[in-house]
C-alpha cells in the first residue's frame, strides 16, 4: 500500500470491519475513521450511516464525542445539499 492512498485505506479498513465483530472495540473506531473518508468525499449519507454506528453500537467509545458532532456537520451539509 502506498503512503496517502485514501481508497486503499477505506478498502483495508472495511476488510477488518467485516472481519470484526460489531460488538469489537475497536469497531467504532473503525467506523468513525471511515466516517471522516465519507465525509472528505462529500458522501455526506454514508459518513452519517457510520458515525450513527459508533452512537449506537458503540456509545462509550472514546470515538463517540466526535461521532455525534461529525454525524451533525454531515446531517447539516447534507439538507444544505439536498436544497440546492
Amino acid at each position: 500500500m502506498e503512503a496517502g492512498d485514501p481508497d486503499e485505506a477505506e478498502r483495508l479498513l472495511r476488510v477488518a470491519r467485516d472481519q470484526m465483530h460489531t460488538r469489537h472495540p475497536l469497531d467504532g473506531d473503525a467506523c468513525y475513521i471511515l466516517g471522516r473518508m465519507s465525509q472528505d468525499k462529500r458522501d455526506w449519507k454514508i459518513a452519517n450511516s457510520f458515525y450513527e454506528i459508533v452512537v449506537v453500537n458503540h456509545p462509550d467509545s472514546r470515538m463517540a464525542p466526535l461521532a455525534k458532532l461529525g454525524g451533525a456537520s454531515a446531517a447539516s451539509r447534507s439538507r444544505r445539499t439536498t436544497r440546492g
